[in-house]
């Protein structure tokens, strides 16, 4: 949707006008009441469109193209684009015929054609040996009626043409009829594509954002790199990303005073969206926020997953906000509240909850791993959190890197008895266990157990827990009597103080039985 092209759009008219190159579709009425924020009306957009399309002088002007080229960089959808409009011919035009012809080499060229020929029923005969010839001839014909071809990934130009080894080319085989239309698709002359599988990475990564292949490109061509270093700084350290996306480049075809960057673009929409859904922390109206996300949506920020309540963002649009934030000073802000919202709504380790927190997990392990300077107690809760869902999900080194950032923490704000303390460093030993780092974990656990042995009761659930996790330890580091040790004064407190049938005391004696057998071993 323009809105500010009338001056130029009268400059190219008059320029181009009577060549046949250049339409100018301008809907001008029925659509005064959409903005540009106004996603929602896109389905009465698109009607109003069509609509004006069919118009009689416009049906005139599009019916003269009768060879349409759909350029662009490998990778970026031409041939999907040129798929849909085939469909669309054959729902709306059915009295054309439509052909596919590949053209990525001369082999695929005449097995198109073959294949074209086989169900026009067209043979050769002694005299004319050339199948690409009849199939030609017989196109350009009235006798072929009204059809559509579409030459696809017309790249080579010693395809097309031919070269000085071999003469000649496909061009000469494509069919000349008024009552035709040919599109075809090739590549932009002016990217380096010499690297498929590079090209077509890189395009992932920009999100084929044509703003943002075209900085690319000009990138590219400004300092002479390959299509590989450029993904690899793009795909370094958020910094490069940064000053990549910022640049600003020259663009005749965008207009005089425009930002270039897609960063700088984008930043100018980040503002005119906080004039018209400012969402505050405190409006938690779903109204409120059902208008904010439309809002994003709109203006293609986020993208909705499905059916769900999910959407995707992409990482280019991460790092617009988070340059956007920078400029505006509210970096420090913005990061502690993130972290207040996740240590209140992350959910807890119940195996219940797994499904959700492993829809959280990404964004908050991406937080947390970006805010090392931050020293507030909610974010320690985050860890815990998060680290008690990671064990669940068996991820044993993101666990201790967890538990440790805690039981740093609380080594440093709480006293050597606290519980909360002991649990954390308890919670530690464990990850270190599983990670097999087992001499760690006994260092940890024999200072619990010496611990909670000095302040709580011998039947403290809490207590025992932990020299139940000592013994596992002491097992682990084939300490087999000091185990069994430890175990056996467990399940004599267990069987004063618990039923014969409960399951925590039968765990207890199953370890003890375990460590009984090793010790046969």
């Amino acid at each position: 949707m323009a809105t500010t092209s009338k001056k130029v759009a009268a400059s190219l008219d008059g320029q181009y006008s009577d060549s046949g190159q250049y339409y100018r579709f301008n809907v001008d009425r029925g659509l005064e009441d959409v903005t540009l924020s106004d996603w929602e009306k896109s389905s009465k957009i698109s009607a109003h469109t069509g609509n004006y399309l069919r118009e009689n002088q416009n049906q005139r002007a599009i019916r003269r193209c009768e060879k349409v080229a759909l350029v662009g960089l490998g990778g970026i959808g031409k041939t999907q684009v040129a798929l849909q409009f085939a469909y669309w011919m054959k729902k709306n035009k059915p009295e054309y015929s439509i052909f596919w012809v590949s053209a990525l080499s001369n082999d695929t060229f005449e097995q198109s054609y073959a294949e074209i020929a086989r169900e026009l029923d067209i043979r050769t005969n002694a005299d004319e040996k050339d199948l690409k010839e009849l199939v030609c001839r017989h196109l350009s014909s009235e006798a072929a009626g009204r059809w559509l071809f579409v030459l696809d990934n017309a790249d080579d130009i010693d395809v097309l043409f031919g070269s000085s080894h071999k003469l000649g080319g496909i061009h000469a085989h494509i069919p000349e009829n008024e009552n035709g239309l040919i599109l075809l698709t090739t590549r932009s002359k002016e990217a380096a594509l010499s690297d498929e599988a590079a090209t077509e990475e890189l395009l992932r990564a920009l999100n084929y954002i044509p703003l943002a292949i075209t900085q690319g490109a000009a990138y590219l061509n400004q300092n002479q790199l390959s299509i590989q270093r450029y993904l690899e700084l793009l795909q370094g350290t958020e910094q490069n990303m940064v000053s990549l996306m910022t640049r600003e480049f020259h663009d005749n075809t965008r207009y005089r005073g425009s930002q270039n960057a897609v960063a700088s673009t984008w930043l100018v929409s980040f503002d005119q969206i906080r004039k018209s859904d400012r969402l505050l922390p405190t409006l938690q109206l779903e109204v409120e926020i059902e208008n904010a996300i439309g809002t994003l949506c709109g203006y293609a920020f986020l993208v909705k997953r499905g059916e769900g309540d999910m959407f995707d963002m992409h990482s280019l649009v991460h790092v617009a906000t988070r340059i956007w934030i920078q400029s505006r000073g509210l970096s420090c802000q913005t990061t502690v509240n993130a972290i207040y919202h996740l240590a209140t709504i992350f959910p807890s380790s119940n195996f219940a909850n797994r499904e959700l927190w492993r829809k959280y997990l990404p964004h908050t392990l991406r937080l947390l791993q970006k805010s090392e300077d931050y020293r507030v107690q909610e974010k320690y809760d985050l860890y815990w959190k998060v680290g008690r869902c990671l064990y669940m999900d068996r991820r044993f080194k993101e666990v201790v890197r967890c538990f440790e950032e805690v039981s740093k923490w609380e080594s440093n704000h709480l006293a050597e008895e606290d519980d909360s303390r002991l649990t954390s460093e308890h919670e530690l030993a464990r990850a270190y266990l599983a990670d097999r780092r087992i001499k760690e974990a006994i260092e940890i656990l024999e200072h619990v157990v010496a611990v909670r042995r000095k302040t709580l009761a011998e039947e403290d659930d809490s207590r025992l827990t932990s020299e139940h996790e000592l013994a596992r330890a002491y097992l682990a580091d084939r300490r087999i009597k000091e185990a069994i040790e430890i175990l056996e004064h467990v399940v004599a407190v267990r069987r004063k103080t618990l039923a014969e049938e409960d399951d925590s005391r039968l765990a207890f004696e199953h370890a003890l039985a375990e460590a009984y057998r090793s010790q046969c071993e």
